[in-house]
């Protein structure tokens, strides 16, 4: 993670030891165990407060391959305004604190874990500003606030150290799929206002190595057993409430859309699209697209060992039993 830090000089913890950081961690809710100093003091990699956006017409100035039609983006709608949020510039700032209609929101992106979620920064009526905290519990990013320096974990969308401890973030809905498909959908949609002085950097991705293999960098207990991949994508459905998850093995081949079984929480079909691919969640009929998370399935393991692979949905292509028809 060295490659994503940023230059400023003098931030808080050493790399190594989680007390150099300056949380309290005295009420840590989880495995303390678990919980290691990324490599990078607090802040080295920069959050985006209050980044501003671009309209359609106003990408192609940022460059000719900046965003392609393919590239995956994180769609939101908040009171009937879409912003985009491309996922190569997610990856070096994994927090983005915006207001889309008036609502703050909260847009992460971990590729360590895979996760990608969007929140209400609303919190007991006043909106808290999120930034990289350089700590990691079972290989996810913690966060803090910058308004009580409490820490949260992203995963479960909950304070797990400090003076907001077991305050909750509303999950809220959005749409992983391309940028063109997106403002297909969305024609008036805006775009996160990227940093300008990045826009060289946006055009690499640090984590290709990573993403390329089943290893992990960092100590994750306990371990999704075998022969599960460990970085095979969960979709999970109403994280913060009843989480239905869907597993996908892999995906390459096979087909291109998938419907869920009636036990989902409404009609949905996921759609493989882009390159790198991704899931894509559509709503069927009626239907409404609940809050998501996608993540990699030894978080939400580790998080939730007793909801094993055995209580998942899995599409085809995965060990388990392929529920799924392919259509």
């Amino acid at each position: 993670m060295l490659h994503l830090a940023g230059t400023r000089p003098h931030r808080q913890g050493d790399g190594r030891n989680p007390q150099s950081y300056g949380f309290a961690l005295e009420n840590f809710l989880l495995d303390r165990a678990a919980l290691v100093a990324s490599g990078l003091p607090r802040d080295a990699i920069p959050a985006l407060e209050n980044p501003g956006a671009v309209t359609v017409q106003q990408v192609p100035a940022l460059g000719r391959r900046f965003l392609l039609p393919s590239d995956p983006v994180a769609g939101v709608v908040v009171g009937g305004q879409a912003r985009a949020y491309p996922l190569r510039v997610l990856v070096f700032h994994e927090v983005v604190n915006d207001v889309l209609a008036g609502e703050p929101i909260l847009v992460v992106h971990q590729p360590l874990c895979g996760l990608t979620a969007v929140f209400s920064r609303q919190v007991q009526q006043r909106a808290l500003t999120f930034a990289h905290s350089g700590l990691l519990w079972n290989s996810c990013g913690l966060v803090y606030d910058r308004e009580s320096q409490s820490l949260w974990l992203p995963l479960a969308g909950t304070a797990v150290a400090g003076p907001a401890f077991r305050q909750k973030l509303n999950f809220l809905p959005f749409t992983l799929t391309t940028w063109e498909r997106w403002r297909q959908k969305h024609p008036k949609t805006t775009l996160l206002q990227p940093d300008l002085s990045r826009l060289a950097q946006y055009r690499r991705d640090p984590y290709n190595s990573y993403l390329g293999s089943d290893l992990l960098r960092f100590p994750v207990k306990p371990l999704l057993p075998l022969p599960h991949r460990r970085k095979a994508l969960l979709v999970v459905l109403n994280p913060g409430t009843q989480p239905f998850v869907v597993m996908a093995e892999t995906l390459d081949g096979g087909g291109t859309a998938f419907r869920l079984p009636r036990s989902a929480p409404t009609p949905l079909e996921l759609v493989k699209v882009g390159h790198p691919p991704v899931l894509e969640i559509v709503a069927t009929a009626s239907g409404e697209i609940p809050p998501v998370v996608y993540t990699f399935a030894f978080a939400w393991f580790a998080l939730h060992p007793q909801q094993g692979p055995e209580t998942w949905f899995s599409l085809p292509g995965s060990p388990l039993d392929a529920r799924a028809p392919v259509f």
